[in-house]
């Protein structure tokens, strides 16, 4: 009976052959081809997920709206280092990405009335850098640096409709200190000394305002030459700042001269039949300027005194210290070079009055002087009486051509400031840029091949898996 049984047991051998489960390049294409339809569903559907995650997900987060640029404008920095407009409005960069700048630009373009203005404020999404870059001329025996201002300003992408109109919308608000700008130019004037009430006025008083029109307009020919350089176009006709101001110095050379007349020759303005009272005028007027000259005397002295203490000081122990002497010292020569002028104003008013200084240092009215205007009220010489009448119109006349001179010199200060100290420059691209994006195709391509690989590998290994169970299956018939 048991041989019976034994003679029943089969014995299977595989010929040495060991199956293996390994996946193989063989069953893996195997896996793909015959589920080619699961395969490109999945991949294709990781693909459009990656796709998306990039262009709405990570774009989102890491997308910026950037421009570095440079300005050149019409602005001076004044003793406190506060950078100002000619027309004295404060330049502040940062201003452009204040509510009330970035508000104006989006009332301003129907296309930026989707901006959450508020939003953007609240995350802190929009900011300007001011960036200070000093280059140094390697080749320059005594290393000269330049120094070169830029700013940087960049934007979150995603507080925008759109990119494009993110960009746009950037852009107008760089050009806003462009347009600051501009307008101050426009809104430009030579200072007027010479008002309304002109001609109610004393001739000394008229002469001073004449005397300072002139040197207002010749300041402002010499500041545009010192800044541009006198061979620039100044006007439409193309003459050059050299040109106009030339003409300007030989039209009005007369103003200098009618300013030494009125102190040569002691013309007044007086009523004829009270030139007693025009006399006493004077004088009182004269005694009040004596106080004057004292109290601007010792006040010379003391700044003159303060000078030589800060010339002579020795011991300095910072940087900023030495910087704060040497403003100080700027500021006190500035304060003699006034002090010292009106000084000599003062002077020239008393000698003109008759008023000298004696031997004890004191000025006291001078009898025996034949050129001053009280002389000539008490003589009334009638070759003088012409002169000093004739001297009236010549002033009104002076006065009328310098107004003529000073809005010339506005329109030439307008006209080179725009051409030539006017601009706004973008840096690198020219144009606002899109920085920190992930292109959609690396998205999509990288989520294609996560997704075929991914899913070719797992319908192999299922494919593996299955092919085992089936032949389990048949080897335990």
């Amino acid at each position: 009976m048991s041989e019976e049984k034994n003679s029943n047991v089969v014995v299977i051998q595989d010929n040495g052959e060991k199956k293996t489960n390994k996946l193989t390049g063989e069953k893996w294409i195997k896996g793909i081809v015959k589920h080619k339809w699961c395969v490109i569903g999945t991949t294709l559907i990781t693909g459009v997920i990656c796709f998306a995650g990039v262009n709405w997900g990570v774009n989102a987060l890491t997308e910026k709206l950037n421009a570095s640029y440079t300005y050149n404008l019409a602005t001076e920095v004044d003793e406190n280092n506060v950078e100002r407009y000619v027309n004295g409005k404060l330049f502040d960069y940062a201003s452009v990405v204040s509510r009330t700048r970035m508000q104006a630009i989006k009332d301003s373009d129907e296309e930026f009335k989707r901006i959450n203005i508020d939003k953007i404020i609240k995350n802190n999404a929009i900011s300007v850098t001011r960036n200070v870059n000093f280059d140094t001329d390697a080749n320059d025996k005594n290393v000269t640096s330049t120094k070169t201002i830029s700013y940087t300003i960049n934007a979150k992408a995603r507080f925008f409709p759109n990119k494009e109109v993110g960009k746009r919308f950037i852009e107008k608000l760089i050009y806003l200190p462009l347009q600051d700008s501009t307008d101050s130019i426009n809104s430009y004037n030579v200072t007027s000394f010479i008002t309304a009430s002109f001609d109610e006025l004393s001739y000394l008083d008229k002469v001073n305002l004449l005397e300072k029109q002139y040197n207002e307009i010749n300041t402002t020919y010499l500041e545009l030459d010192e800044k541009f350089g006198g061979h620039v176009s100044a006007n439409t006709d193309g003459q050059t700042l050299n040109q106009l101001y030339s003409d300007f110095i030989y039209s009005n050379s007369n103003v200098l001269t009618l300013v030494n007349s009125l102190y040569a020759h002691g013309y007044v303005d007086y009523e004829a039949g009270h030139e007693n009272e025009r006399i006493a005028e004077i004088k009182a007027n004269a005694d009040a300027l004596v106080v004057s000259l004292k109290a601007k005397t010792k006040e010379l002295k003391t700044l003159n005194e303060l000078m030589e203490r800060l010339q002579n000081i020795t011991t300095i122990s910072t940087v900023e210290e030495e910087s704060e002497l040497i403003k100080e010292i700027i500021k006190i020569k500035g304060e003699i070079v006034d002090a010292s002028n009106e000084i000599t104003g003062l002077i020239k008013v008393l000698n003109w009055s008759g008023y000298y200084e004696n031997a004890e240092g004191e000025y006291v009215f001078d009898d025996t002087d034949t050129k001053n205007a009280c002389y000539q009220l008490k003589t009334l010489d009638p070759t003088w009486v012409a002169n000093n009448a004739k001297y009236a119109n010549d002033i009104t006349a002076s006065a009328s051509a310098l107004e003529i001179e000073r809005n010339e010199a506005t329109q030439v200060f307008r006209y080179v400031y725009i051409f030539f100290n006017n601009g706004l420059s973008i840096l690198n691209s020219g144009y606002v840029e899109l920085k920190g994006s992930v292109h959609w195709s690396i998205g999509l391509i990288g989520g294609l091949l996560l997704g075929f690989v991914a899913s070719s590998l797992i319908m192999a290994e299922y494919t593996i898996s299955k092919e085992k169970q089936e032949s389990e299956k048949e080897e335990n018939k």
